[in-house]
């Protein structure tokens, strides 16, 4: 309970967890990269890196969460006010890396449909196609006589 009397360590972990959300951060600026530039190797790899960061997060978040479980109730008001600042700066880089993600989905969506778009094109084509007949049934019509 030694943590709850002195809140440095709550301060620490809010600045290891704001460094976490800026690592996150580059690699979702890097990730909307690699998707407009159609980029799936590098894309696999940031997704990969981003899982790891993620996970650091959640670890760091249930640290920070246990602690203030355990503070008594007069130290948290305090401990608030002190961690506000940097509280604040983490929310930013949350919604910035939320709307670098729905970028991104936005864009892979507009692709999808594209791509959806081509294959209707392409079974389309391919039912006129049909149409014409193969030419076993077609070359009686054409023989010459």
């Amino acid at each position: 309970m030694e943590n709850a009397k002195n809140p440095i360590p709550l301060l620490d972990w809010l600045s290891q967890e704001k460094t976490l959300y800026d690592q996150l951060l580059q690699k979702v600026r890097e990730q909307k990269s690699a998707v407009e530039m159609d980029d799936e190797t590098g894309l696999l790899k940031i997704i990969t890196e981003k899982d790891r960061l993620i996970h650091s997060i959640r670890q760091m978040d249930e640290k920070i969460q246990n602690w203030m479980r355990q503070a008594p109730d007069h130290q948290r008001a305090p401990v608030n006010d002190a961690t506000g600042p940097i509280r604040d700066e983490i929310e930013n880089r949350v919604e910035e890396i939320i709307a670098l993600e729905a970028s991104c989905r936005k864009i892979l969506g507009e692709r999808r449909a594209l791509i959806g778009d081509q294959i209707k094109s392409l079974k389309s084509r391919k039912t006129m196609l049909k149409g014409y007949g193969d030419r076993s049934r077609t070359s009686i019509y054409y023989k010459k006589v």
